[in-house]
């Protein structure tokens, strides 16, 4: 053989290798041009590869706890909003009721009616529901925190009707002492039983805020979260206060009936707007924690939000390409790919169509 046909076929053999690497360069130029990544697999970014999954593992446990912390702001405003109505309908009976001190029957029956109305309200928004949570139950939020949202109906509703309709006989202090036993007794509540069983002794529900670091966002309908419900008139939560005061009104128009003196109407009214006023004072503590508790949660999924945006640019350097080099290559490669088939045809005698047939 000729040192021409040895040297024919060694340039062949090059330009073979070459052309190989080539089309295989061009296949990732065009896979890379399509998909905006530097490659479909960790293996293809090489050195870096341990970094991305780590970048990428941290950015999921972020966005997981920001979404978590986005829903526990979501339900505190929703909470907020009932509190709110809470404390309307608190301040307005506290109101209402020093109105009712020297007043005849007739005012005591539409305050009965009024107090009513007021309890089918409060059971409605004791059972107030966000995004299928319910916000008063606890850790419980699958169930409602007032079964039915019925309060007339419940043992401490009729047990404070039996003792104000004795409340001529018994006076005032007795009565008052007896309404104070049936709303605190959890066999007349009616609350879910949950709150009165385990939910009566359970830490607050959480929302974690990062690593660590949790702050309290569970609410219960029978008891307070962080105010301390102060009084004599008091029987030591907000909502057993305004609703032991609103069943207290719609069962003194009987009393009345049964003869009850007006001094001892008027020391139940006290005692009542006593307890409104405590309500009062405990639901405005417990909505300013909460309050501050959402700035918290709001500050700390900012906080997750920026990180994650500075770590999905990292990953994005890692895992994506430049488009306008990748393009200019892709070309370039195309370019030296046709140039190197050429570079076949000639050597193999070969035109390009008959070596691309």
């Amino acid at each position: 053989m000729s040192t021409v046909a040895l040297n024919s076929g060694s340039a062949m053999l090059r330009v073979l290798a070459q052309s190989a690497e080539l089309k295989s360069r061009l296949g990732d130029l065009t896979a890379q041009s399509g998909s905006g990544r530097l490659a479909t697999t960790y293996g293809g970014e090489s050195a870096e590869a341990r970094q991305a999954i780590s970048l990428r593992g941290e950015i999921a446990r972020r966005t997981a706890t920001g979404d978590s912390i986005g829903q526990a702001v979501g339900r505190a405003d929703a909470a907020q909003t009932v509190l709110s109505r809470l404390s309307d309908i608190a301040s307005s009976f506290a109101a209402k009721t020093g109105t009712l001190l020297n007043a005849d029957d007739d005012a005591l029956a539409t305050a009965a009616s009024d107090a009513r109305d007021a309890l089918t309200e409060i059971g409605s928004l004791l059972n107030s529901n966000y995004q299928g949570s319910y916000l008063f139950s606890g850790s419980d939020t699958g169930n409602e925190a007032v079964p039915n949202g019925d309060l007339t109906a419940s043992g401490m509703s009729s047990a404070i009707q039996s003792a104000m309709a004795a409340l001529a006989s018994n006076g005032a202090a007795a009565t008052l002492s007896a309404t104070a036993a049936a709303s605190t007794d959890t066999a007349n509540s009616p609350f879910s039983s949950f709150l009165n069983g385990d939910g009566a002794t359970e830490a607050r529900p959480t929302t974690l805020l990062d690593d660590g670091t949790r702050v309290g966002t569970g609410v219960w309908a029978n008891r307070n979260a962080t105010a301390a419900s102060t009084g004599s008139d008091s029987v030591g939560s907000w909502s057993l206060d305004l609703i032991r005061g609103l069943m207290t009104l719609a069962a003194l128009p009987a009393a009345s009936d049964a003869g009850a003196s007006t001094a001892d109407k008027q020391a139940v009214l006290a005692s009542v707007r006593g307890g409104f006023t405590s309500a009062v004072n405990a639901l405005a503590v417990d909505a300013g924690t909460l309050g501050q508790t959402q700035a918290r949660l709001e500050t700390a999924q900012d906080r997750h939000e920026s990180v994650n945006t500075a770590l999905s640019g990292q990953l994005s350097d890692i895992e994506t390409v430049d488009m306008a080099t990748t393009l200019t290559a892709l070309k370039d490669t195309q370019t030296r790919l046709e140039a190197s088939y050429q570079s076949i045809s000639i050597l193999s005698g070969l035109t390009l169509v008959d070596f691309l047939r």
